[in-house]
């Protein structure tokens, strides 16, 4: 008796309730021990019963003892089985935590005898809510039935909770492999894969074997759900209890259940596990490699027995999914033997050839192919071109759906003759049948769009957007078809259309695509609305923030920001950081790249801002050859020239020549440009001041010699402006190269005779370096400078401040006062920027006579001095105190004198020149010019 310790609560109760009632039938006509009665006077008296206890003594709570009588029948009637429904819901109001172990079995049965799958997992569900622990009984009731509630949603969740009451009640009973399984079944039903998968786990840790029921079941929905990986698990099971389960059984309704899903890379997958063979690649030698084994002594293959309609729809599912090689592979499998026999097309790479070898084959063999298999041919040739294929294909095809003629368009690439006729074909034939795949549900607007498509590879943008007048307005409102008419009005530059069709888009809510946000970029970029594009862009990064950061918005933004008035460098440097690289394996184009270079050198930021910005891009652009390189293979150096540029105009040498570096060793070819570019880096210098070109020497000065010569070994060099600037830039600093073959050094004379020969324009830059070059040769360099002018004038030739001071201190140099006249004279005539050269060539001047004759023209001329910097520093040039003395009272005189303002040093230079000129600072004329701080 000891087993029988370990007793239920229900149990307990029902022993304490007879003893309760002390009925003689329960009372021990034996005992142990002594014999001899004992005195009941001696016996320690009863507790007596708590007045809220429950008892049952009459069987009439809860409808006890009605419910067991209806449980001996045998046949019940409908009245009867409506009766027990009726006192079952009126017990499942009164349930109470306390009640008795088998009144709360008895419902439960009463409900199975019913036979309503709602009313017993309703039973079990009001006596969980009531605390009431159920009996083993009532769990395997509940879970049976949890499996045959196909329209109770949330019986899946039950069979989990009768899952944890089996495994609280383990003094009760054990793990249920029954009960488990009815679980796996819900789960199933359900389609909640992950928890069928956890509970075949968990029978797994409980050392129960699951069916294989139980392993079909789950495999069926992780099918269902389209999980491979869920689904490996599952066949990895399997094979581990093949040793007793009827294994080929479930791996050929798995098959018929993935072929039944039309999921052809399932049915794959089901097969290599059917078959234990590991294949790691799908390929031709890999097919040949499994048919061997297929024909070896030793080889178990199974057979599947498949019905014709079976393997018809099998390989239907296979073409479907374009998986002609597994259909290669399996088709002697399927229940074709001799299919092995034939092998006209094992040499072939090309799986399209494997299709229409299959279709050869199938027909020969007399199996009927349905349309979805034709569908799948013509879906091949759409992929591969094979137009030719795709007409017989259509004019054999045994019911011709939309789709068809879809794949069929899709065929002509480029070749718009072709889809004209084929649309035309569609058109008059009237096709309305769709096809029953579900990859070949195509529509009247599919088949628009695939005319579309094939008009845009032909560059026929003007069919297309003649053909989108003609379309209805629903598929106006496409958004494939809008981006597609997009696309061809920016083609062929029509913005206005490009950005009609994109406001449509908008108002009718239509899902733009990256593309269509890009064409409408720019579109509003060219028709000089730059702002707005940029306004579009930061609209994309609030409503579309994954669009925003995609290859094609990027590029386009970089053009965009090119076209704005505004200086955008922030804004497409933070957009090149955020865009998203993983889109595609080009995320830069060629535009794109060479727009964000001029957008950085026009950028007022910091050179080394600017460079390091270049850097970074240029980091990417090497890592994206298709970037750099053109349609015929070579690779131009047009982006190197870009950002080769930035590094020069930061007088970055280091920069320049990595950035050469680097494009040589990714096969750039450098142009002349680029040896332009790198003389300039060579030659160039921050200060071009006389005391700063004594001070600092040229870095490299053989290094200009390199690329002058590389320059001259191009044949295709011209030489223009930008090749005469750095040579005349070596020659202001010192630089020795020689001249054009090399036999002499190089002068100024030479570059009066390349402009010459090859007409070359003048422009502002060279004439300030001819005029610095000739200045520090002094007076003997007049001649020259005057040379220089009179080619400006004829030019039409705007002066720069620099140029101008250099002419006049030469012109100035010997004080003849013709000169200073003529200058005057020049000036006068000058239109734009006069007030900028009347002030420079004031501060060039150097004799005291001189300067006050020409700040008298100046008054004169404006009824206005000059600016007061310019004649503080007339006042500081002074060399005797008679000078400084006439300049300031010709200040004092003039009425309309601006207030002089001399700097802190200016004034204490002026103060220890009148000390040393033997005045005395405190005088009232010079107290009143020294006061002027």
């Amino acid at each position: 008796m000891q087993g029988l310790r370990v007793t239920t609560t229900a149990l307990r109760r029902t022993l304490a309730l007879r003893r309760l009632q002390a009925t003689p039938l329960l009372q021990r006509t034996f005992a142990c021990g002594t014999s001899g009665a004992k005195d009941k006077s001696a016996m320690t008296p009863k507790k007596p019963r708590p007045a809220d206890q429950y008892v049952n003594p009459s069987g009439t709570a809860f409808h006890h003892d009605a419910l067991k009588a209806f449980l001996s029948l045998n046949d019940p009637s409908a009245d009867e089985v409506n009766v027990a429904k009726d006192q079952i819901a009126d017990a499942l109001d009164s349930l109470r935590p306390d009640m008795l172990g088998p009144e709360a079995t008895v419902l439960s049965l009463a409900a199975d005898k019913v036979g309503d799958p709602a009313l017993v997992l309703q039973v079990y569900r009001a006596l969980r809510q009531a605390r009431v622990q159920p009996a083993p009984l009532v769990l395997e009731i509940s879970a049976r039935y949890c499996a045959s509630a196909s329209t109770d949603a949330n019986a899946w969740n039950t069979a989990l909770d009768i899952i944890d009451e089996m495994h609280d009640a383990v003094h009760l009973m054990g793990p249920s492999t029954d009960i488990y399984e009815r679980a796996i079944d819900t789960c199933a039903q359900a389609g909640k894969w992950i928890v069928a998968l956890r509970l075949l786990n968990e029978m797994r840790r409980y050392n129960l074997e699951p069916s294989g029921d139980a392993l079909r079941l789950a495999g069926q929905c992780c099918i269902a759900a389209n999980e491979l990986t869920a689904l490996d698990k599952v066949l990895q099971m399997l094979a581990a209890d093949k040793e007793y389960l009827d294994v080929d059984e479930v791996y050929g309704k798995l098959l018929l259940t993935a072929v039944n899903q039309e999921n052809a890379a399932i049915a794959h997958h089901v097969l290599l596990h059917m078959h234990e063979y590991k294949q790691p690649t799908t390929s031709l030698r890999a097919v040949s490699a499994f048919w061997r084994s297929l024909t070896r002594p030793s080889s178990h293959a199974p057979l599947l027995e498949l019905t014709p309609a079976h393997q018809v729809q099998a390989i239907t599912a296979f073409a479907a999914d374009q998986l002609w090689i597994e259909l290669h592979q399996w088709l002697p499998v399927l229940g074709f033997p001799d299919y092995m026999g034939v092998d006209a097309y094992a040499t072939s790479t090309h799986y399209m050839k494997i299709a229409f070898h299959i279709a050869s084959y199938l027909k020969s063999s007399g199996v009927v192919m349905g349309a979805t298999f034709y569908d799948a041919l013509l879906q091949g040739c759409g992929r591969h071109q094979m137009l030719s294929e795709a007409k017989a294909l259509l004019a054999e095809h045994p019911n011709v759906t939309i789709s068809s003629y879809y794949f069929a368009i899709t065929a002509c690439q480029a070749h718009a003759r072709d889809a004209e006729a084929l649309f035309d074909a569609y058109s008059v034939a009237g096709i309305n049948a769709t096809g029953r795949h579900i990859k070949h549900q195509h529509t009247h607007a599919d088949v628009c769009d695939a005319l579309i498509t094939c008009w845009s590879k032909a560059r026929e943008s003007r069919k297309i957007l003649a053909f989108a007048t003609e379309l209805p307005a629903e598929m106006l409102h496409h958004a494939r078809t809008m981006g597609m008419i997009m696309q061809a009005a920016r083609s062929v530059e029509d913005y206005a259309t490009v950005i009609d069709i994109f406001q449509q888009a908008k108002v009718h809510g239509v899902k733009c695509s990256a593309h269509m946000y890009a064409d409408a970029m720019l579109a509003y970029a060219r028709t000089e609305r730059g702002r707005i594009s940029m306004r579009l862009y930061a609209h994309m990064q609030l409503e579309e923030p994954m669009l925003s950061v995609h290859p094609v918005v990027i590029n386009m933004l970089f053009q965009c920001a090119n076209a704005s008035p505004d200086d955008m460098m922030d804004v497409v440097v933070d957009a090149f950081y955020k865009m998203d690289r993983a889109t595609s394996t080009t995320p830069l184009q060629s535009q794109g790249v060479m727009a964000l270079y001029d957008v950085l050198a026009k950028s007022k930021a910091l050179p080394a801002a600017k460079v390091a910005a270049m850097h970074d891009v240029w980091q990417v652009v090497l890592e994206s050859p298709a970037v750099y390189t053109a349609r015929d293979g070579s690779r131009p150096p047009n982006m190197l020239n870009k950002a080769l540029l930035l590094a020069v105009n930061a007088f970055d040498v280091d920069a320049a020549e990595n950035l050469v570096i680097s494009a040589e060793d990714v096969g750039m070819r450098l142009s002349p440009v680029t040896c332009q570019l790198m003389m300039r880096l060579y030659s160039q210098a921050e200060d071009l001041s006389p005391s700063a070109l004594l001070k600092d020497k040229p870095a490299y000065p053989d290094r200009f010699e390199f690329w002058w010569r590389a320059f001259q070994d191009h044949n295709d060099a011209v030489i223009n402006e930008h090749t005469l600037g750095p040579l005349l830039l070596a020659l202001l600093r010192g630089i020795p190269f020689r001249a054009i073959g090399g036999r002499r050094p190089f002068t100024v004379d030479d570059a009066w005779t390349l402009m010459q020969t090859h007409a070359i324009p003048l422009t502002r830059h060279n004439a300030e370096y001819l005029m610095r070059i000739y200045a520090l040769d002094g007076g003997d360099g007049w001649d020259g400078a005057c040379r220089v002018m009179n080619l400006m004038h004829d030019s039409h030739l705007r002066h720069t401040t620099t140029s101008l001071q250099h002419f006049a201190q030469m012109a100035l140099a010997t004080g003849d006062s013709a000169r200073l006249n003529q200058l005057v004279e020049f000036l006068d005539a000058q239109d734009d920027d006069a007030i900028d050269l009347w002030h420079a060539v004031a501060d060039v001047i150097a004799q005291a006579d001189l300067r006050l004759r020409f700040w008298q023209a100046h008054y004169d001329r404006f009824a206005c001095t000059l600016h007061a910097r310019t004649l503080a520093l007339g006042l500081t040039k002074c060399n005797s105190a008679a000078e400084l003395r006439d300049a300031w009272q010709w200040l004092q005189q003039r009425e309309n004198a601006p207030t002089l303002l001399l700097r802190a040093e200016q004034a204490s230079a002026l103060r220890s020149r009148l000390v040393a000129w033997g005045e005395a600072p405190d005088d009232a004329v010079w107290a009143s010019l020294l006061a002027r701080v």
